[in-house]
């Protein structure tokens, strides 16, 4: 048709040609499959820091360590608590069995029971109270050193060696771009040109326009309320490492291309 127009729905934006039949794709980007702030949950001063940006690490590397003396004296001094309420413990127990068997021979009285009893349940309830102190402690002492949570990039260090640490400090960005989701947003008259599992056709113009298909793994109930359109989220492997978040990418659809009767 001689006076046909072709629309192409980009980042909510439309955009028209009269003349051009060029391919027209929409315009989305390449975020990390994965990605995690790492913050401290103690105060403590930076001990070492034992990567930096751009590192690979595998789940359960060390990121950095927390100075540990203060917590490691915490943690002894509720394992010597445990150590004496688990000796109150024992001896009010032996305590109890005693008294029961004076008790039986009419050798003590009620009192002396209840005594010995009460006794027993409240050497009882301390030692758990020690327990629980300990395995606080202990699980606090775990706090000072830092781990990866799963294999990653470090995408961003924000600490330093020697550096006094609130709760929640910013320490690390991790990043596990082994693959990537590409993003981009689609207009309602769109929609139905997709469908989940489907694959897409992408190309990243800074790589040469690299071609390389995606599935399409979530799409968006209801539209986005800083973007215009419906958020879809494609997945595409990145084995060679060759995509970094934040790249361009082009998206053809099925069928994107359509022509409307213009003047």
């Amino acid at each position: 048709m001689n006076n046909s127009k072709r629309y192409l729905y980009a980042m909510g934006i439309i955009l028209s040609s009269a003349v051009s039949y060029a391919d027209t794709k929409i315009v989305g980007g390449l975020v990390p499959i994965k990605a995690s702030n790492i913050s401290n949950e103690v105060v403590a001063v930076v001990d070492d820091v034992h990567v930096n940006i751009g590192d690979v690490v595998e789940r359960g590397d060390r990121l950095a360590t927390l100075d540990r003396e203060y917590f490691e004296l915490q943690h002894k001094l509720a394992e010597s608590e445990v150590s004496l309420s688990q000796a109150e413990f024992n001896a009010s127990k032996r305590q109890l069995v005693r008294i029961k068997g004076l008790y039986e021979k009419a050798n003590a009285s009620v009192s002396q029971l209840d005594d010995s009893q009460r006794l027993f349940e409240v050497s009882k309830a301390q030692l758990k109270v020690a327990i629980a102190k300990r395995d606080l402690s202990q699980n606090t002492l775990k706090k000072t050193i830092i781990n990866a949570p799963f294999d990653a990039w470090v995408g961003a260090r924000y600490i330093e060696k020697g550096q006094l640490l609130n709760t929640s400090t910013l320490m690390f960005e991790l990043v596990d771009i082994s693959q990537l989701k590409v993003v981009f947003y689609l207009l309602e008259n769109d929609l139905n040109l997709i469908d989940k599992s489907d694959f897409i056709e992408v190309s990243i113009p800074v790589l040469n326009e690299l071609t390389l298909n995606a599935k399409i793994e979530h799409i968006a109930p209801q539209q986005s309320s800083i973007q215009p359109g419906y958020r879809i989220e494609a997945i595409i492997d990145n084995n060679e490492f060759k995509l970094r978040p934040g790249f361009t990418a082009r998206i053809r659809l099925p069928d994107t291309e359509q022509e409307l009767v213009g003047e």
